[in-house]
């Protein structure tokens, strides 16, 4: 193995350790404020947003803003998919990655960076929208997609194991 074999294979290694750090941490509380924290944590620290919002859908349908940071939660209140695009798109249970093709993505009426739809055994139970990246940031990388799979799934288990 010559060194930068090596040096992949420690990065893969870390990284592969910092997903099982976050499973760990997501399932290893029944804290509501807690597992709500990690995704802000997740989303802000390790994929680089600060302009974010989490959503919890309700049994009529509409998502309920249950967390946010950097936007004004009083604009992201209650997203509604019969009337609201941002609702609309965390309905359609596909995630949407700005500048990628997305059936929903011209009825949009602000710009965002990612919406990732949350998930328990098929059924979209909330979602968690980037509003934009950090400056530095310039796009998703292949961890950042790894995240999204993990938060879309574990996170919505986490949030849904919970009590409100």
């Amino acid at each position: 193995m010559n060194r930068c074999d090596g040096e992949v294979l420690r990065r893969q290694v870390a990284h592969l350790a910092a997903l099982y750090v976050i499973l760990r941490q997501l399932h290893g509380t029944l804290a509501r404020a807690d597992v709500v924290a990690l995704l802000l944590e997740i989303v802000a620290g390790m994929i680089g947003s600060e302009k974010l919002a989490v959503f919890e859908r309700d049994d009529d349908g509409a998502f309920r803003l249950i967390a946010s940071m950097g936007v004004d939660a009083d604009d992201y209140r209650d997203v509604h998919a019969a009337r609201d695009p941002l609702g609309r798109l965390l309905a359609s249970g596909t995630r949407y990655i700005a500048g990628q093709p997305h059936a929903l993505a011209d009825e949009l009426e602000m710009p965002i960076a990612a919406a990732l739809p949350l998930h328990v055994h098929g059924r979209v139970t909330g979602g968690i929208v980037l509003f934009s990246l950090l400056p530095q940031k310039h796009g998703f990388d292949e961890v950042d997609h790894q995240l999204f799979d993990l938060l879309t799934t574990h996170g919505a288990i986490a949030l849904r194991s919970t009590e409100k």
